[in-house]
């Protein structure tokens, strides 16, 4: 009776393993999906750096910053607010693009 009960335990604790076993294939199949969706998103990310370069967008980013700095946000609100250049159809997107990126600056910051 008691290598009977021994085998009963043996086999439960056998199937409680082989239940964990499997579980854990799981996790691994979902963790290299997740890796494999990372390694995309990050190839995508390396394509629209590739491609704000090549556009000049990067570097014109970088001038504004470094114009932002240079003159202090008041400034650039004096010089480039739509309300300063109300004759300026372009005023507007002007303005929230450097509105975006001094905002962007000031989060880096933080």
């Amino acid at each position: 009776m008691f290598h009977r009960d021994g085998e009963k335990y043996h086999n439960n604790e056998r199937g409680v393993i082989m239940k964990h076993i499997e579980e854990y294939i799981e996790i691994l199949k979902k963790n290299k999906k997740l890796r494999d969706i990372i390694d995309e998103l990050k190839g995508i990310s390396e394509t629209v750096k590739k491609t704000n370069d090549l556009l000049g967008y990067t570097e014109r980013a970088d001038d504004i910053r470094k114009e932002i700095n240079e003159n202090g946000w008041a400034n650039i609100c004096k010089k480039y607010h739509p309300d300063n250049n109300i004759s300026d159809p372009a005023a507007l997107p002007l303005f929230e693009l450097y509105k975006f990126i001094y905002d962007s600056m000031n989060k880096n910051n933080k």
